[in-house]
């Protein structure tokens, strides 16, 4: 059986152990915090209603072109044009800018996934759309982007391919839902998919 001095010495080794998990799981955790925070920015000037909460989020995703030899794009994205192959690179900033009174909270924090860009392919060309952008004269949501695709690619942009008239908005089911309000589509419609993205956090 050890004696004290062993026993004091394996307990306050165990003790550093369990300080030095716990220092890096707070120093993850503030990671991911710092992390989050630097790919979703709020408005430093608060609107009228302590309901909502504007901002921009930052995404980026890739989106599989292989197969197009056409692309249509919505006409207010950037297009770059570089050693691309097979796949796209896409950047959207997603922007809540609204001064109204919302029945509900509205935090770009929780509501920007419900604003984005869908794509579908018919034969060798592919379109890409956004879905759930909205304006009032209060204000509203939308998004800008830029696209990285191959100088082989044939590309057209297209100003119907964005806001509240876009082909790829789903239903506007806002006034449904629980949570945060919206005032726009919150998918897109059946035939497109959703482009998938993640937070941009090295924008």
């Amino acid at each position: 059986m050890p004696d004290a001095k062993t026993r004091l010495v394996a307990g306050l080794a165990g003790a550093a152990l369990v300080a030095g998990g716990g220092a890096a799981l707070w120093h993850a955790g503030r990671a991911g915090r710092a992390g989050h925070a630097a790919a979703i920015l709020h408005d430093g000037h608060p609107g009228p209603s302590d309901k909502v909460v504007n901002g921009t989020a930052y995404v980026a995703g890739g989106l599989a072109i292989d197969r197009a030899r056409f692309i249509a794009v919505p006409a207010g994205f950037k297009v770059v044009r570089g050693k691309v192959k097979g796949r796209a690179r896409v950047a959207l900033a997603k922007t809540l800018a609204f001064s109204g009174h919302p029945p509900r909270p509205m935090s770009i924090d929780r509501v920007h996934p419900w604003l984005g860009c869908a794509w579908r392919v018919d034969g060798d060309h592919l379109t890409l759309a956004t879905f759930g952008e909205w304006k009032s004269r209060e204000g509203g949501a939308y998004l800008t982007g830029t696209i990285w695709l191959p100088s082989a690619v044939k590309v057209t942009q297209e100003a119907r391919l964005a806001g509240e008239d876009s082909p790829a908005n789903g239903e506007s089911d806002g006034e449904d839902d629980k949570g945060d309000y919206w005032y726009g589509a919150k998918a897109p419609k059946a035939g497109w998919t959703p482009l998938a993205t993640h937070l941009d956090t090295e924008r």
